[in-house]
């Protein structure tokens, strides 16, 4: 059974990502307030969310990859020093506006995307219930990913911005998807919202790394 969701209104799962690795593993799963529906079709769970959710999230620590990833690159090197504003990832044009050097070359394929929410995309998993990712399957007419023009079904997701949260600080990083599962992919493009925003930068976009193959 393939997982989607469509992301039509908010993005889904508005959740904050408290964790100290990149290991995230919700404990949770979101408790609609009102407009969350789903249906079986073609044997596909579909879940629609036209408004948002509330949620309690829980990241567990603990290493993330089975093995190297494939596409992602990291952007820099962070800083050991977490809460760092040095770490926090706002795309590759501010990175190098700020810094006046750019970020590190992504691999070959990949490309960076910077949208507002609604994003105004349609995700399911690369391998059905395994921690292997997800890819566009398809893109809301109009919606900021269509109109964006870059995306394209089949896309696949390898990186995403997602908050981390340690006692009472925040980094916004660009995490490796490659090997997340359906839920915790979702949970991080839900975790970008303005109450991450800093004095230099406003949380009101979803920074994303895709890959597409030639």
């Amino acid at each position: 059974m393939r997982t989607i969701a469509t992301i039509v209104a908010t993005a889904i799962l508005g959740a904050e990502l408290s964790c100290h690795a990149y290991a995230f593993t919700p404990t949770t799963r979101p408790t609609p307030r009102m407009g969350m529906a789903s249906r079986a079709s073609s044997g596909r769970r579909v879940a629609s969310v036209r408004v948002a959710t509330q949620t309690h999230t829980v990241m567990m620590a603990g290493p993330s990859f089975s093995k190297a990833p494939k596409y992602f690159q990291e952007p820099f090197e962070r800083s050991p020093n977490f809460g760092d504003p040095a770490n926090n990832y706002w795309g590759r044009d501010a990175f190098e506006a700020k810094y006046s050097y750019p970020p590190n070359d992504m691999n070959d394929g990949v490309y960076e995307v910077i949208l507002r929410k609604p994003l105004g995309i349609v995700f399911e998993e690369n391998v059905p219930g395994a921690a292997e990712g997800v890819r566009v399957v398809e893109l809301v007419e109009g919606g900021n990913a269509d109109l964006s023009g870059a995306i394209a079904p089949g896309d696949v997701l390898v990186g995403v911005t997602g908050i981390r949260v340690g006692d009472v600080k925040f980094e916004r990083q660009m995490i490796c998807a490659e090997d997340l599962d359906f839920d915790t992919v979702m949970s991080a493009i839900g975790s970008n919202i303005e109450k991450w925003s800093t004095n230099e930068y406003a949380c009101n976009n979803v920074v994303m790394h895709l890959y597409r193959a030639p």
